[in-house]
């Protein structure tokens, strides 16, 4: 029987985090793989091959077969119900669509039998690719993005302990990310690039999500690329890449062809002023330009090449946009119902800055009403495999019981964003949050 708790990850995974951490998961504990020394394993002096069967990804791996719930993933536990069978955790997003426990059963078997050793290497790859970035999304951290950290300290907050927006404390505060916040660029794909990380396992690779930071900013991201479809591996690779679509990289378009399959996650948070303050400094109408130019590339593509590119709008629900995620998911569907099927992807985490828990009940309450009509819009516009699916995680969190009936706590995070952009009249923006416009 399997156990309720298994993940594929540990089992044909690797992960490579912004600041060159390598661990079995991006939703693991910072500081979870480490060798037995307690040393973390790290891509500026480890090899990836090191790492795979450390101590540590061994006794996880048994912990996993055992049906317990290893403390390094209390990430996933959180976003899941008590059966383990709803939520939007990385372990049952994994183990439904992007790597099926069937397909990995004949490892799980191995490592139960080897005290949790896998022969094989990984066959899938998430790489974080530093942190360069060029913006400063509200709802990230140093971690993820150089101008973040930029941001801020620009507007006096001097330790990263400083950046808390919600009522009683509770932010970006730990020992990684304070470290990031005064020391900057993390920059280990310039000074260690992908073509040298991960060129013994270039026969096994038969998916790779590059994500960041902004992957496509990196030139030695494409030289990898490049590298991959030169020596004739790519065309046994599926590549995925996120962008927040302030550029279009047109070296990169001119390797896509050449891969097996191509995915593109489109980081979408929301439309006019609400995508400039969570995505600051972004500029929609530049956005909306790119990404038109994207799709009409991808259309050329599929007729071209005859495969369909798999797109997905990757959505981060915060409480400054849950109120607005409807009408942009709308908006795309509508606007790109011709060229070819959407995903929708809403990202939460309850635990950050920007909790979704602040947001009044009645605010949530109405788009719990508006729900069902949106949903079948979207899927009529972009009807996709899982599509119901992953909105069906949106209206799980909706229905959370977490958002309170006052509305103090929302004027506390709407008063300090206004101090962050003076420019803005942010009671205007966030009109909704007024207890008479619902």
């Amino acid at each position: 029987m399997i156990s309720p708790t298994i993940c594929s990850y540990p089992f044909a995974h690797q992960h490579i985090d912004p600041n060159g951490a390598i661990k079995y998961c991006c939703n693991s504990h910072p500081d979870s793989h480490s060798d037995s020394g307690g040393r973390l394993y790290n891509i500026r002096q480890d090899t990836m091959r090191a790492a795979w069967n450390s101590d540590a990804i061994r006794q996880l791996r048994l912990d996993l077969i055992a049906g317990q719930q290893p403390a390094a993933c209390v990430g996933c536990w959180q976003r899941e119900n008590d059966d383990h069978t709803q939520g939007s955790s990385m372990r049952l997003t994994a183990a439904l669509r992007q790597i099926p426990i069937a397909t990995i059963q004949h490892r799980i078997d191995q490592a139960a039998a080897q005290r949790g050793y896998v022969a094989e290497n990984p066959h899938d790859l998430q790489i974080m690719t530093g942190n360069l970035c060029n913006l400063a999304c509200k709802m990230c951290g140093p971690r993820y993005s150089n101008t973040w950290s930029k941001f801020f300290r620009r507007r006096g907050f001097a330790t990263l302990e400083q950046v808390s927006f919600r009522q009683g404390g509770g932010g970006f505060s730990g020992p990684v990310d304070s470290a990031v916040y005064l020391t900057g660029d993390q920059d280990w794909p310039i000074t260690n690039p992908l073509n040298t990380v991960l060129q013994d396992y270039y026969a096994d690779i038969r998916h790779i999500f590059l994500t960041g930071g902004e992957p496509t900013l990196i030139a030695q991201n494409i030289d990898f690329l490049e590298e991959l479809v030169s020596s004739g591996h790519s065309q046994h690779i599926e590549l995925r890449f996120s962008t927040n679509l302030t550029n279009i990289n047109r070296r990169l378009l001119a390797v896509l062809d050449q891969f097996e399959r191509i995915g593109i996650n489109m980081s979408l948070d929301g439309m006019g002023d609400i995508a400039y303050i969570q995505r600051t400094p972004s500029d929609w109408h530049q956005i909306l330009g790119n990404t038109d130019f994207l799709m009409t590339w991808l259309n050329d593509y599929q007729q071209r090449s005859g495969r369909q590119a798999n797109i997905t709008v990757n959505t981060v629900v915060s409480a400054l946009n849950i109120h607005h995620v409807l009408d942009l998911w709308l908006f795309l569907s509508d606007r790109y119902r011709h060229n070819f099927h959407m995903g929708f992807t809403p990202l939460t985490d309850p635990r950050d800055n920007w909790y979704i828990g602040q947001v009044p009940r009645a605010v949530i309450d109405q788009q719990l009403a508006r729900l069902p009509a949106v949903l079948q819009e979207i899927d009529r516009n972009s009807p996709s495999q899982g599509l119901r699916g992953r909105l069906e995680d949106f209206e799980f969190h909706l229905r959370a019981d977490i958002y309170p009936e006052s509305y103090d706590n929302i004027r506390y995070l709407l008063n300090n964003l206004q101090a962050l952009h003076p420019e803005l009249d942010i009671a205007q923006i966030y009109s909704i949050y007024t207890a008479d416009a619902v």
